[in-house]
């Protein structure tokens, strides 16, 4: 309980809270990517990166997980802090900043597999103590539910209300309207060879994030990141593969499944702790 505490003062003193972050320069994939804070593991014929500092013999792992469009680079001023008491790692999705594609589709099954696969290869033994933030929030609770002798426990960093509607096009649109009846695939060992590059239709749907948005830039709160790693951001935010990787085409039915998770059961971690997180607005 000590370590769960102590990371939950670390996030209100540092003052980080991650907002979603897109965009990228079209030419940007022609540049050598800049050397990665941590190192890079091969996993399933593929590379992604990991960042780990701290010391290890300080209690369970912290494990941060960023959220939609954003990078382990992004936890940089956080994981400072926690260093300084505990085992800390944080990383880069498949197709995000130095992390290589992943096999097709992208589910979150998928990117919680791939972590647990990261962590065991880079030598970081359970269990964890996971930190989502946004769409991180969904991952590591599915990581909990996937994996429960992995989980020491658990903070969500604003991850919205779940099961609310939204307002889409003019209209109200019920939280599961577009969930099907169809399993959610198994997640993959290896990656094949067409899967190394993105797809059409991903690079349409980049061009067209571009057109709508504009130019990559620094905004609030990463303006409170040292200036090389805002640069190291910029970089990672040009990269087309970051901004179209994230998408799921299992999201719905997941969400669904985990919420009704939460329902059926009545204590979902356990005796494990949770913090949760939120910012005024």
């Amino acid at each position: 309980m000590k370590i769960i505490r102590e990371v939950g003062r670390t996030f209100l003193n540092a003052g980080l809270l991650l907002a979603f972050a897109f965009g990228a320069l079209a030419h940007a994939a022609e540049f050598e990517a800049p050397p990665p804070p941590g190192k890079l593991y091969e996993i399933g014929g593929r590379k992604m990166h990991l960042y780990a500092t701290g010391e290890s013999n300080a209690g369970p792992a912290v494990v941060l997980e960023a959220g939609a469009g954003a990078f382990s680079i992004d936890w940089y001023l956080v994981q400072q802090e926690l260093a300084k008491f505990a085992r800390v790692c944080s990383y880069d999705r498949a197709g995000h900043a130095w992390s290589e594609l992943g096999p097709h589709p992208r589910t979150h099954k998928q990117a919680v597999y791939d972590l647990r696969r990261l962590l065991a290869k880079a030598g970081v033994p359970p269990p964890y103590l996971m930190v989502g933030h946004s769409l991180g929030g969904k991952l590591v609770r599915i990581f909990a539910m996937e994996y429960a002798n992995d989980r020491a426990g658990m903070v969500l960093v604003d991850v919205g209300v779940e099961g609310s509607g939204s307002f889409v096009n003019g209209k109200d649109v019920g939280p599961w309207e577009g969930v099907q009846p169809r399993p959610i695939p198994a997640p993959r060992d290896q990656i094949t060879d067409d899967e190394r590059v993105l797809s059409k239709p991903e690079l349409d749907g980049y061009k067209q994030f571009r057109d709508m948005v504009g130019l990559p830039k620094i905004e609030k709160p990463f303006d409170k990141l040292p200036e090389p790693i805002q640069k190291l951001r910029l970089w990672a935010m040009s990269l087309p593969q970051s901004n179209v990787t994230d998408h799921n085409p299992y999201g719905e039915e997941e969400s669904f499944l985990l919420f009704a998770d939460r329902i059926r059961m009545e204590h979902p971690l356990g005796n494990k702790p949770l913090v949760v997180l939120s910012r005024k607005k």
